[in-house]
This record gives C-alpha cells, sequence and structure tokens, in this order.
C-alpha cells in the first residue's frame, strides 16, 4: 500500500509537470513568420488563439533613445538583435550598462482592428517606455542616458489598447545603470485584451498560491518553534520558508511592488538577492540537524562563511555592483546542493527516518533551482521553477514533520493507554493493599484501645481496692487487735461476727471489682442468643417475684400491648441481662422500705428498642446525685440504703453489660418520692447478625 505522505507528493510532482507545460510549449511555438522585425498575423485572427509571443529579430538601435516619430527618417542605423536577450550577451550590445531602442511592425488580420489588444509585458530590465503606434502606454520607471538620470523600476505590466489598423508598431526605450542585466530578458506577449489580463491574472494567482503557501509553511514552522524552543528543524524551515516566500513575491509578475509601489527598488533588489543567499546556508543547517551523522561540520562551516560573505556583500555595497555576485553564487549554490544530495543518499543507504522521501523530494527542487539558473542565464527557453519544487519540497517537510508528530501522538495515546492499564491494575492493589492496612489498622487500633482499656482498669481496679479494702481491713485489724491485747474477750462472738462479715464484704468486692474490670476491658465473652420478648420477662417473674415479695414487697411486672401483640425477638446474653435485672430490682429493695412497691415496666419504643423501667417508692436522690449515680463507689449526697450489704459496684456493672449490648441506662428520681431505673436493648430480628447488636 502505498504512504499517504508519498501518494500526495507524487500527486504535486504531477501538478509541477503539468501545470506549466502548456506555458512550456506556447514558449517554443512559432505559428506566426517573424523575421527582419516584422511579424505577419494576417492569416490568422486573435480570436482564435490565446496569445502570440513576439519573440524574433527586432530592430536595435544601440546607445540611441528615439521616439516613434524618429523613424520616419528611414536613414537610422540599426542592428538586428534576437529578443528576448540580455545585453552583453551578443557583439550589438557590447556592455550590460547602457541605453537602447527596439523597435518591430506587424501585420493584424482584418478581423483584430478595432478591438481590443493587451501586450503583455513579463520583464525588461530596468527602466523601460513603450509605444504602440506613436501611443504611450507604459512607463516604467524612468529612461534616461546616464545612471543620475534613469530610475529604474521592475516588474511585470499588461498595457490595453485598440487599433485602428492592420499595421501595428511597437517602440521599446530601455536603459539600465544599476544592475548586472540589461534589456528585453523576457517574453512579450500580445492578443486579446481579455486573454492577455487572464494570463496574468493566473499568472499572479499562481505566485501568489506559492507565496502565501510558502509563507504559511514558515508561520507554521515558527508556531512549532516557539512551542518547543528544542526543535531547531523547524526554526531553520521556518526562516527558509519565509524568505523564499519573499523571493518569490520578487519574482516574475512582482506582486509586492505591486502591493507596496513606493518601496525603493534598491532595496527590494537587495531583498531579492538577501532571500536566496540567506536560505541557502540555513538550508544547510537544517541538514545538519535532520542527519548530524551523514553531514560533515568543515563543510557546514565553509558553507556558512561564503554565506555571510554573500550576505555582506549584498548589504554593504549597491545593486550595481552586487548583483554580479549571482553568477558566483549559483556555483556556490550547485555545489552545496550537490553536497546535500550526497548526504540524503548516505542517510538513505543507512537506511535514516523519512531519508529516501527526502531524496526524491530534494531532487525535484534541485531541478527546478537548475532549470531556473539556466533559464536567467538564457541556456534554455522556460519559466520559473524553482519556487513550485521550494514550495514542494518545504510542503513535503511539513507532511513529514506533521506523520512525526501523528506518529509521536499516537505512541502517547498508546503508552498513555498502557499506563492507564497499569494504573488501573495499580490502583486495584493499591485499593486492596489500603484495605488490607485499614484491616490492619482496624485490628491495631481495637487492640490498642483494649490494652487501653484493660490498662485502665487496672489502674483504675488496683486504686478502687486500695481505696474499698482499707476501711473493712481497717475494722478486722481493730477488733484482731482488740482481741490480742485482751480488750475483747476472744470467746465474744460479736466481734467475731463482725469481722466475719467484712472479710465476706471484702470478697464480694474484689468479687465485683474484677467482673467490672472485665466488662470494661472486653475481656468477658457474651453468649448472644435470639430470645423472645414474652420468654425472656416470664422469666424474670418466674425468678424475682416470690423472693422479692416475701421480703415484705409488692412486685408487679406491666407489658406493652404491642409487645404482646407483636411478641419481637431481642438478643441477648440472657445471664447476663438476668444479672443486670438482680442488680436493679436487689437495688431498689435496698433503698425501699419495707412494705413499699417495686415495679418492672417493658414497653416498645418509636426507635424498635425494648425499654425495661424498674420503678420503686424508696427514699429517691437529690437531683446533683443522679448524673453520677452508674459510677463506681461514688460517695455523693445520696440518703444512705436501708442495709448495707452492697459494694457500691452494681450499678457500674449495669451499666457496661447494657452497654455491651447497644442499649443505654439511666434512671428520674426525686427525693422521698422513689426512683425509676430504665435500659434499652434492640430489638431484633431472628435474620439479623448479632454484630448487629454489640456493634
Amino acid at each position: 500500500m502505498v504512504h499517504p505522505i508519498r501518494r500526495l507528493l507524487l500527486l504535486l510532482l504531477l501538478i509541477l509537470i503539468l501545470l506549466p507545460a502548456p506555458k512550456a510549449m506556447a514558449l517554443h511555438e512559432n505559428p506566426v513568420p517573424f523575421r527582419l522585425g516584422h511579424m505577419d498575423a494576417s492569416g490568422t485572427s486573435l480570436h482564435h488563439r490565446s496569445s502570440l509571443y513576439l519573440n524574433g529579430e527586432w530592430q536595435f538601435y544601440w546607445q540611441q533613445l528615439l521616439s516613434p516619430s524618429s523613424f520616419n527618417d528611414r536613414t537610422t542605423a540599426f542592428q538586428w538583435v534576437q529578443v528576448p536577450h540580455v545585453w552583453k550577451s551578443n557583439e550589438t550590445a557590447p556592455s550590460n550598462e547602457g541605453y537602447a531602442t527596439y523597435r518591430m511592425t506587424m501585420t493584424l488580420h482584418p478581423d483584430d482592428v478595432s478591438t481590443l489588444k493587451g501586450i503583455y509585458i513579463h520583464g525588461i530590465a530596468s527602466a523601460y517606455y513603450l509605444w504602440v503606434n506613436g501611443e504611450l502606454l507604459l512607463e516604467n520607471g524612468v529612461v534616461g542616458m546616464d545612471q543620475t538620470s534613469m530610475s529604474p523600476k521592475h516588474y511585470s505590466r499588461v498595457a490595453v489598447f485598440q487599433p485602428k489598423q492592420q499595421e501595428l508598431e511597437i517602440v521599446i526605450q530601455v536603459s539600465n545603470f544599476v544592475q548586472r542585466k540589461g534589456g528585453i530578458w523576457e517574453k512579450i506577449e500580445l492578443g486579446e485584451a481579455d486573454s492577455i489580463l487572464f494570463a496574468r491574472e493566473k499568472s499572479m494567482t499562481l505566485q501568489t498560491f506559492i507565496s502565501s503557501g510558502l509563507f504559511l509553511i514558515g508561520l507554521y514552522h515558527l508556531a512549532l518553534y516557539w512551542f518547543r524552543k528544542r526543535d531547531k528543524i523547524a526554526f531553520y524551515m521556518a526562516i527558509c520558508s519565509l524568505l523564499f516566500s519573499i523571493r518569490t513575491m520578487l519574482l516574475g509578475d512582482n506582486i509586492l511592488v505591486r502591493l507596496l509601489p513606493q518601496l525603493d527598488w534598491e532595496l527590494m533588489v537587495k531583498v531579492e538577492y538577501l532571500s536566496p543567499y540567506l536560505s541557502i546556508p540555513l538550508f544547510m543547517l537544517f541538514v545538519r540537524e535532520l542527519y548530524p551523522k551523514e553531514t560533515t561540520a568543515w563543510v557546514t562551516r565553509i558553507t556558512l562563511l561564503v554565506g555571510f560573505v554573500f550576505c555582506a556583500t549584498v548589504l554593504v555595497f549597491p545593486a550595481r555592483v552586487f548583483t554580479y555576485t549571482m553568477s558566483a553564487f549559483q556555483i556556490y549554490t550547485a555545489l552545496v546542493l550537490t553536497y546535500i544530495v550526497g548526504v540524503f543518499i548516505v542517510a538513505a543507504y543507512r537506511r535514516r527516518e523519512h531519508a529516501r522521501l527526502q531524496c526524491s523530494v530534494i531532487l525535484l527542487m534541485i531541478a527546478g533551482v537548475t532549470n531556473d539558473m539556466l533559464y536567467h542565464n538564457h541556456v534554455i527557453t522556460s519559466i520559473d521553477f524553482s519556487p513550485l519544487g521550494i514550495y514542494i519540497y518545504l510542503f513535503a517537510q511539513t507532511l513529514i514533520i506533521a506523520f512525526r508528530y501523528s506518529q509521536f501522538q499516537y505512541k502517547v495515546e498508546r503508552m498513555s493507554e498502557e499506563l492507564k492499564d497499569w494504573n488501573a491494575k495499580l490502583e486495584e492493589r493499591i485499593r486492596e493493599r489500603t484495605h488490607e492496612l485499614e484491616a490492619s489498622h482496624t485490628e491495631l487500633r481495637i487492640a490498642y484501645d483494649q490494652l487501653n482499656r484493660m490498662e485502665e482498669s487496672r489502674r483504675s481496679l488496683i486504686a478502687n481496692i486500695s481505696h474499698e479494702l482499707k476501711t473493712p481491713m481497717t475494722t478486722i485489724q481493730g477488733y484482731i487487735k482488740a482481741m490480742i491485747d485482751g480488750i475483747v474477750p476472744m470467746n465474744d462472738s460479736k466481734p467475731l461476727q463482725m469481722v466475719y462479715g467484712k472479710v465476706l464484704f471484702v470478697g464480694r468486692l474484689v468479687q465485683d471489682l474484677f467482673e467490672l474490670s472485665k466488662l470494661e476491658s472486653n475481656q468477658i465473652k457474651f453468649a448472644f442468643t435470639t430470645v423472645p420478648v414474652k420468654e425472656f420477662l416470664d422469666s424474670v417473674l418466674m425468678q424475682f417475684q416470690l423472693d422479692i415479695r416475701s421480703k415484705g414487697y409488692e412486685f408487679e411486672l406491666f407489658r406493652d400491648e404491642r409487645l404482646t401483640h407483636e411478641n419481637p425477638n431481642v438478643i441477648i446474653d440472657q445471664d447476663r441481662i438476668l444479672q443486670v435485672m438482680t442488680n436493679l430490682l436487689y437495688n431498689a429493695v435496698k433503698f425501699t422500705p419495707e412494705g413499699g412497691s417495686i415495679t418492672v415496666r417493658a414497653s416498645r419504643t418509636a426507635q424498635s428498642e425494648l425499654l425495661i423501667e424498674v420503678k420503686d417508692t424508696g427514699v429517691g436522690m437529690e437531683e446533683d446525685v443522679i448524673p453520677h449515680v452508674f459510677e463506681r463507689f461514688y460517695k455523693g449526697a445520696r440518703h444512705k440504703p436501708l442495709n448495707r450489704d452492697g459494694t457500691g459496684l452494681g450499678l457500674s456493672i449495669v451499666k457496661e453489660i447494657v452497654t455491651q449490648h447497644g442499649g443505654q441506662v439511666g434512671v428520674t428520681s426525686r427525693l422521698q418520692e422513689g426512683s425509676t431505673f430504665y435500659f434499652t436493648l434492640p430489638l431484633r430480628d431472628e435474620r439479623e447478625e448479632l454484630s448487629d447488636v454489640i456493634g
């Protein structure tokens, strides 16, 4: 399959070959006889052909400026010259500087009389006047007999006129004292006015297309260099493109002069010469940057040095001096381009990137440059090919760079996709690892919290044991010391019973402390089971009703109708919750006078919780005591219990057990009106996990 870039270049090559073909062939056509200063076009009307080229033998009057009226005297001496030609190219014009008059006549077809005709002057160096049948049609600059009296001007012109007879006389005055070339060195075209104007428009359109294309290519590469300063290839290509664009506008129809007619002729010629003089060294730097291993450093330095000399000559000297350097520059250009072709051939042999394509397009450009060298030196008859050849080469470079960038972009996209896949895999591994670390961190945090609780529980246990054992141990020591000292008789049972009671209290105290410490440090494992609320309440009623009533108290258990009707489940460690009920009920007994009442009420809250309340008619408590009743060993202003069997840890144990079940405890009380202790347990369905209860 043909590469897209090569396919496009083949199309451009075809355009290069076919576009100028009609013009090139027209240069060699000579359908109308033109000899000894006369062209006989009476046999064919200009309506049937696009134009006639006035190429042939003209009368030539060297060092004479003759007006049409001067030719009424037929005795004026003249010579025959072949037009187009350049002065000093034959013996008729021995110098490139001077002035002369050209004259020819022609016979038109009768149909061409009284119709608009046009004359297209492609190039006359470097000032001229044009007459047709004695009428001055064109003035390009000021024709003079020396350098001070003439004013140069050089760009293509079209003159439109209407012949009133078949015979035409064309007279042209030319002067040149400012540059190396003088005379009518390009073709003169005559034809129907519409055809001539169209020919000029077509030529200017092509020239504008090429120059604007080169200018845009230059701006494009300049932008590339602006965004990536390391890309010197883009910089060299940008400057070369802009220089060639300017030079193209100064060739042929000289579009730049048409756009800016007020520009100084000397300045325009300097720009015209500086463009190629700068371009060749820059192009050498471009090749050096493109294939550094195939380019010799000393050749590059010599190329730059010679190019600098040519540029300095243009800047320092006037046009009548520096224009003579063109021949030497053409030799220099031929040598440099030959070397560059060798570099590309070596690069292609070494299979450097796009080297074969570079060889193809550089040969096109060199063919165009060689054609123009031979054409402007009047070795061959042709037209300007170099602008189009250079345009194709630079356009090809743009395509190569664009292709390179697209390949780079493709690689970046592919690498991005691969990187995206790797990132996805890496993110997945990071998530897994993070999950593992979070799990480990959670376990460590739980273990750390548990250790903290165990440590705090240990310290609190030691402190509490030390504090709470101090009083009973002191009492026991006092009685024993009194017995030893004989103060209390050894056979007296009352002190011994007192000591025995204190020992039992200490035992219960130590047991409660150890249990509370284990609860706080999560060392006690709960055996959670799903228990219907009705079954749990029946067990409470059965276990405590007889015992509490036997102690002289009224005891009642009330159930919410919703609980009776729905009978939901509760997930609990039944032994521990019974321990909670035991502590609450006997705590109520402790603070309630005999004959009082103790009531248990079970209900369902709006938050789907089981609420159990233990209400007594005891002594109650003050408001400032209520927030502290669940603290261990709290000794507030609460009224003394009616019996002294408690250790002061029961309510703390209740709070820890309920908290481990996911519930809450609380109390409401009024002094001398009794207290209501309550706790909640989450109601759960049998399908729910036990972990939800303790979570």
